[in-house]
C-alpha cells in the first residue's frame, strides 16, 4: 500500500475471518530502537483507536528472533522506548501461535485487553 501519495499509511491491509480490516506496519530491527518515520508516527497517533498495528521482527546475535506487536495507541511509548516498551504481545518467531495472535488482535476491537 506504500506510495508517495499516502506517506505513513501502513504496509498491509488484512481482512480477518470475521470480515474486519486491520492495517499493519511491518518493521525489522536488530537493536531496540523502532524505525518509524515521522509520517508513520503521525498516522498511528491520528488513528489510535483504529485496528492499526505495528509488527516488529527483532533479530539479534544472542536471542532467537521475536515478533513484537504494538497497537496504534502505543505509538508514542514505542517511539520513546523502542521494543523495550511493553508490547501488546510478543512471540518467538519459531513458536508463533497464529490463533492466539489473531484472537488477541480481534478481541482488541471490543476494547482494551485485560491481562
Amino acid at each position: 500500500m506504500e506510495s508517495w501519495a499516502s506517506l505513513g499509511v501502513p504496509d498491509v491491509l488484512v481482512c480477518d475471518d470475521e470480515g474486519s480490516f486491520h492495517l499493519v506496519e511491518l518493521k525489522s530491527i536488530t537493536g531496540y530502537a523502532s524505525t518509524l518515520s515521522p509520517h508513520q508516527v503521525s498516522f498511528f497517533s491520528s488513528h489510535a483507536e483504529a485496528n492499526a498495528w505495528i509488527w516488529i521482527y527483532k533479530t539479534g546475535r544472542l536471542n532467537a528472533p521475536q515478533v513484537f506487536v504494538y497497537h496504534a495507541s502505543q505509538i508514542m511509548e514505542l517511539v520513546k522506548k523502542g521494543v523495550k516498551a511493553e508490547p501488546f504481545g510478543v512471540w518467538e518467531e519459531s513458536g508463533m501461535d497464529w490463533e492466539e495472535v489473531w484472537g488477541k488482535i480481534k478481541a482488541r476491537r471490543n476494547g482494551p485487553i485485560k491481562s
